[in-house]
C-alpha cells in the first residue's frame, strides 16, 4: 500500500514472497526510450532495500526525499538527480511484469526516438525497445525475479557495453554501467541484452509483403494453352531493395566474451543469431556472416573458451503482441524456473516452451543442421509448439553442453559462498568446512547433478 502526498491511498503490486534466492538469477540490461513516463515513487519496497544493500543508498535517499548531508552533494550534479528520478543505470529487482509496468506504464508503446524516423526505421525489428516483450516472455515463462538495468538511447553505445580492459568490478557499484554494472551483482547466472540484439538488425530489414491477386473470372479456353495475348501473372511480393549493412556486433560480442571470461566466469550471456537479407530466398534469413562468425571464434584460442559462456539460440521469435523480438527473455525464464525446481545442471531441451511466439524465420530441415553443428540452439515448432532443440554452447573444448556450463557457474558461487562463511574458521582440527563441503557434496549426488 502506498500513501501519496495528496492523501490518496493506492495498492503497491505485491511481489511474490518466496524461499532464498533463485539458483540462477536474471539480470537483463536494455534502453528506455526518452519519452517513457517514469513512476519512481511506485518502486517496490523490496527494491528499495535491495538497493541499499548493494551500495545505493543515496539514490535510495533521493528516491525518498530524505534531506540529509551526504545527499545534499549528490543532488548538485544534475546529471545523478536526472538518472536517479529516471530510474536509469541501477539494479532494479523486478518481481512481476505488473510491477515494471506500474514504474514505465508506457515503455511497450513508446518509441525510441532514434528509430521514430522513416529514414532510420528498422520495420523488421520495430521502433520500440525490445527489453519490456523480453521481460513478459520471462515472467510468462515462469521466471520470478529478475535484475533490470535500464540505459538511456541517447546514451553512448560505452555505456552499455563492459571495459576494454583492467578489472571494472572492483570500483564502488554506483560507478558502473551497463552490462557492467549487472555483471557486478553477485547472485546473477544469466545475463542478457535484448537492445543489444535489436540494434543487431540491419536498417531497413522488412518481410515480403504477401500478396492476394483476385482470382481471373471463369471463362472457357482451348486446350492447347492459355490466350496468346495474355502475359503470365507475377505473384511475388515485388523488387525488394537489399537493405544495408549490418552493424559490427561480432567486436560487441567478442568484448563481452572476454569480459565475463576475465571476471564472471561463471554468468553466462544469451542471445540470438543475427538476421540479413537472403538473396536466394528473398527474404530475411539467418545472417551467413554471423554464423561464419560464430565457426571462426570455436576454432580461435583466444575466444574459444571465452565463447563457452556465450548461449547462443536461433532464430529470433515472433509473437502476435510483437512484430519480432530476442528469445533470450522466454529461455532465461524458462531456465531459471527448470532451476529452480529440478536443479541448474538440468537441461530446458526437448520442453514445449510457452506463450503464444514462433520461430522467425522459419527454417528448413536442410539450413538446422548447420546450426547445430556450429554450437546454436534451434527453436523449432511443431504442431503450434516451440522448443529448443538443445542447450549448446560455441566452445565445446570447455564444455559440450550448455547445462553443463550453468552447472559449474552455479556451483562456482555456491562454493565462493560457503568459503565467506567458513573463511574466518582457522582452526585446522574444526570439522565443520568438511562437514559442510560432504553435506554440498551428498546433496548435488542425491539429486543427481554428478551423473
Amino acid at each position: 500500500m502506498i500513501t501519496l502526498l495528496d492523501g490518496r491511498i493506492e495498492l503497491e503490486p505485491a511481489p511474490l514472497r518466496g524461499d532464498a534466492d533463485d539458483p540462477v538469477e536474471v539480470a537483463f540490461v536494455g534502453h528506455l526510450p526518452a519519452g517513457v513516463v517514469v513512476r519512481p515513487e511506485r518502486l517496490s519496497r523490496t527494491a528499495l532495500e535491495r538497493l541499499d544493500l548493494l551500495g545505493f543508498a543515496h539514490v535510495t535517499r533521493i528516491l525518498r526525499g530524505e534531506a540529509v548531508a551526504d545527499a545534499a552533494a549528490v543532488t548538485r550534479d544534475a546529471a545523478v538527480v536526472r538518472r536517479t528520478t529516471r530510474l536509469e543505470q541501477l539494479p532494479l529487482l523486478i518481481d512481476t511484469i505488473r510491477s515494471f509496468y506500474d514504474l514505465f506504464p508506457d515503455a511497450e508503446s513508446v518509441p525510441l526516438a532514434s528509430m521514430a524516423s522513416a529514414a532510420f526505421g528498422q520495420p523488421l525489428a520495430g521502433i520500440t525497445a525490445w527489453l519490456p516483450r523480453a521481460l513478459e516472455d520471462f515472467f510468462l515463462a515462469g521466471g520470478r525475479r529478475a535484475w533490470v538495468v535500464l540505459v538511456d538511447e541517447h546514451e553512448d553505445p560505452e555505456a552499455l557495453l563492459p571495459p576494454l580492459g583492467g578489472n571494472p568490478l572492483i570500483a564502488p557499484m554506483r560507478e558502473l554501467r551497463g552490462l557492467t554494472l549487472a555483471a557486478a551483482l553477485p547472485a546473477i547466472g544469466l545475463l542478457a541484452a535484448p537492445d543489444l540484439e535489436r540494434q543487431s538488425i540491419p536498417t531497413g530489414l522488412s518481410d515480403v509483403a504477401r500478396v492476394r491477386l483476385p482470382n481471373p473470372p471463369p471463362r472457357f479456353l482451348p486446350c492447347h494453352g492459355g490466350d496468346d495475348g495474355e502475359a503470365p501473372v507475377e505473384r511475388g511480393g515485388g523488387v525488394t531493395a537489399k537493405p544495408l549493412a549490418a552493424p559490427r556486433w561480432s567486436l560487441q560480442l567478442a568484448r563481452i566474451a572476454g569480459f565475463l571470461q576475465r571476471h564472471r566466469p561463471d554468468v553466462q550471456f544469451l542471445t540470438s543469431v543475427p538476421l540479413s537479407w537472403d538473396a536466394s530466398s528473398a527474404t530475411p534469413g539467418l545472417d551467413p556472416l554471423a554464423l561464419a562468425w560464430f565457426a571462426d571464434a570455436t576454432r580461435e584460442d583466444r575466444l574459444g573458451v571465452a565463447c563457452a559462456r556465450i548461449q547462443v539460440v536461433g532464430p529470433c521469435l515472433r509473437s502476435p503482441r510483437y512484430r519480432l523480438g530476442s528469445p533470450s527473455g522466454l529461455l532465461a525464464g524458462v531456465i531459471s524456473a527448470h532451476a529452480r525446481r529440478h536443479g541448474a545442471w538440468r537441461s530446458v531441451a526437448g520442453r514445449a516452451l510457452p506463450g503464444d511466439a514462433l520461430p522467425y524465420p522459419a527454417l528448413s530441415s536442410a539450413r538446422l543442421l548447420p546450426l547445430r553443428a556450429g554450437g546454436i540452439g534451434v527453436l523449432t515448432a511443431r504442431a503450434q509448439a516451440m522448443m529448443l532443440d538443445d542447450e549448446r554452447v560455441l566452445a565445446p573444448s570447455y564444455a559440450d553442453s550448455g547445462e553443463i556450463v550453468r552447472f559449474i557457474g552455479w556451483l562456482h558461487r555456491r562454493l565462493e559462498r560457503l568459503g565467506e562463511r567458513l573463511v574466518f574458521l582457522v582452526d585446522p582440527a574444526d570439522p565443520r568446512p568438511l562437514l559442510a563441503l560432504e553435506a554440498l557434496g551428498n546433496d548435488l549426488h542425491a539429486r543427481g547433478a554428478l551423473r
